[in-house]
């Protein structure tokens, strides 16, 4: 089958008008693009956009993502949150801890409402706080239960050491008893 156009034989294919797109076909009634040559002897290399290093040395590539944050994530980091939250609220006001839980537990529409964007925003900051963090994170995950659980040992021990060494007064009824509310009607008969 002959040739039509005989110039695009003789010819180079032409460049490509715009950089990092392939140049078109000589040939009018072919749409496929040229496939990319190999950079041959005396052509420069392929340069990274991000560290500007030669493609061959550059590890801009092998660095993989991390993988995003779902809502099932996020939803065990505000339930992680909430817990956190019951306790120190306990520790530093001395109300139940579980009566603080209840308070503080998300509700599943609340968390329905939260996730969603949560989702998106720990996508957006994350990947690069937990790059940069990544050491003092660890031990923050490691160091922080320690530390939680050695404070509310420390909370139960000083609580049990309060009830064992209260001092009865005059009356034989400890600082505790003798705070109690009396009512009225049996305080005017007590007189």
């Amino acid at each position: 089958m002959p040739r039509q156009n005989k110039k695009a034989v003789t010819e180079p294919a032409p460049a490509s008008p715009t950089p990092g797109m392939p140049a078109q076909s000589v040939f009018p009634d072919d749409p496929r693009p040229i496939e990319q040559e190999r950079r041959g002897p005396g052509r420069p290399p392929k340069i990274c956009e991000k560290c500007f290093k030669p493609a061959s040395e550059c590890k801009c590539a092998a660095e993989v993502p991390p993988p995003p944050f779902d809502e099932a994530t996020v939803q065990f980091v505000f339930k992680g949150f909430s817990q956190l939250m019951a306790v120190s609220l306990s520790l530093s006001t001395g109300l139940e801890a579980e009566s603080l839980a209840k308070i503080w537990n998300f509700q599943p529409g609340e968390l329905m409402l939260m996730t969603p964007p949560a989702t998106v925003l720990a996508n957006k900051y994350l990947p690069d706080l937990l790059k940069g963090f990544q050491d003092e994170l660890k031990l923050l995950m490691v160091l922080l239960p320690i530390l939680i659980s050695k404070v509310v040992i420390t909370k139960a021990l000083v609580g049990a050491h309060k009830k064992l060494h209260q001092v009865p007064d005059q009356t034989g009824k400890t600082p505790s008893q003798a705070s109690e509310r009396v009512p009225l009607a049996e305080q005017a008969t007590a007189a």
